[in-house]
């Protein structure tokens, strides 16, 4: 299903920066034609009313769901409501855009911090979108890992990457 025949989205990191922008363009653009999962890892922080204000406005098109990638539990209650709140129909579009990035250079980073980054950027994609997969969200056919996950921990690829899931090959 190609993007623009899609119905039904979800977005990691969806509570600032290019995922925030994501959600307001499909709401602006689509408002009367999709539902929009809107993912964060914490919903209610301050850092997140921007989102909250946008899904008021679009309460019938954004839902925000708690996500955390680094977070198994997380992912799978956040699989189950989408599910729910989809009645079957499936999750067309899942956008990997969750990720942070340690304060500072390499050189002055922690090995801690450094690990938090892999596991949210690296290994956070891969978990999310096992979890959709898994969790019968199977009418996935685009996954798209942003930029902004891809570029820190792989700095030689292009800026988005997609894979469609029939053969699960990323081009």
């Amino acid at each position: 299903m190609a993007a623009s025949k899609a119905q039904s989205f979800l977005i990691t990191g969806a509570n600032r920066g290019l995922g925030l922008e994501m959600v307001k363009q499909l709401v602006e653009s689509r408002a009367s034609t999709c539902r929009l999962f809107a993912a964060c890892r914490d919903p209610d922080a301050p850092k997140s009313q921007a989102l909250q204000d946008l899904a008021k406005k679009y309460p019938k098109v954004i839902t925000v769901i708690q996500l955390d990638t680094t977070d198994p539990r997380s992912m799978k209650e956040a699989a189950m409501k989408v599910g729910a709140k989809l009645e079957g129909g499936g999750l067309n579009v899942l956008v990997n855009n969750a990720g942070v990035l340690p304060r500072g250079d390499l050189l002055h980073t922690s090995e801690q911090e450094f690990q938090m980054s892999m596991d949210t950027n690296l290994m956070g994609p891969v978990r999310v979108t096992k979890v959709g997969i898994r969790a019968e969200l199977a009418e996935i056919n685009q996954v798209f890992f942003t930029d902004e996950v891809v570029k820190p921990v792989l700095p030689w690829t292009d800026s988005l990457k997609t894979i469609n899931k029939p053969n699960m090959k990323m081009h």
